[in-house]
C-alpha cells in the first residue's frame, strides 16, 4: 500500500496476468505485462536480466561467468550456507534499514511491509560463522512461476578489505543457492529485477 497523503492510498498487484480496472481503480501494477489504453493507465518498460530455471542445476551453473562460478566455490569453502529467513522479520528489517543509511535514494521499510505481503514473498540469507552477512529478497509470482529479486543487501562497507571479498563471494553464492531454492520450489524464472 502506498499513501499519498491522508485521503488518498493506492494498493500494489505485482506482475499482473490481467486487470480489472472499474475494480480497482486506486492500484498500482508493478511490472505490468499488459498494455491498455485507458484512461490513467501509463506503461513504463523495464528491462532485467532474466535466468531461465527449467534448465539443469549444472546448466544454471555454466551459465555464470567463471569468476563467479569460482566465488560460489570459494565462497563454499569459507564456510557460507545458505538460509531461507522468512520469519523473523525484526531482523530483516532492522539490517534492510541499516544498510539504507547508507544509500540517500533508497527509503527504510517496516514489519508491516513484509507482514503485508508475506504470501508473495521470499527472504534469504547467507550465513557465515552463524551471522547473517548477505540478504535477498524476492516478489513471488506463483501464476507466472517467477521469482523477481526485490533487495539484495550486506554491510560489507563496514569490513576489511579481506572480510569485503568474503561477503562478496557470499553474496554470488546467495544468488545461486537462491536460483536452486527457486527452482526446487517450482519456480521456472529467475528475475534480476
Amino acid at each position: 500500500m502506498i499513501k499519498i497523503n491522508r485521503n488518498l492510498v493506492f494498493n500494489e498487484i505485482w506482475n499482473p496476468i490481467r486487470i480489472s480496472y472499474l475494480k480497482y481503480p486506486f492500484y498500482i501494477y508493478r511490472w505490468c505485462k499488459i498494455d491498455l489504453n485507458l484512461l490513467g493507465f501509463q506503461k513504463r518498460i523495464r528491462y532485467s536480466l532474466q535466468h531461465n530455471l527449467l534448465e539443469n542445476e549444472e546448466l544454471i551453473f555454466r551459465r555464470l561467468t567463471k569468476t563467479t562460478q569460482y566465488d560460489v566455490r570459494r565462497a563454499k569453502k569459507d564456510g557460507v550456507v545458505f538460509s531461507l529467513f522468512n520469519t523473523d522479520y525484526n531482523i530483516y528489517v532492522k539490517n534492510y534499514n541499516k544498510f539504507v543509511e547508507s544509500k540517500p535514494k533508497l527509503k527504510p521499510i517496516t514489519n508491516k511491509f513484509l507482514i503485508k505481503n508475506k504470501n508473495n514473498l521470499i527472504i534469504t540469507a547467507a550465513e557465515l560463522n552463524g551471522e547473517k552477512v548477505v540478504f535477498h529478497s524476492y516478489v513471488v509470482d506463483y501464476s507466472n512461476n517467477i521469482a523477481i529479486l526485490l533487495h539484495t543487501f550486506s554491510h560489507f562497507r563496514l569490513f576489511s578489505k579481506e572480510e569485503k571479498q568474503v561477503i562478496g563471494r557470499a553474496n554470488k553464492f546467495l544468488h545461486f543457492e537462491d536460483m536452486k531454492y527457486l527452482k526446487q520450489i517450482g519456480f521456472e524464472i529467475y528475475d534480476w529485477g
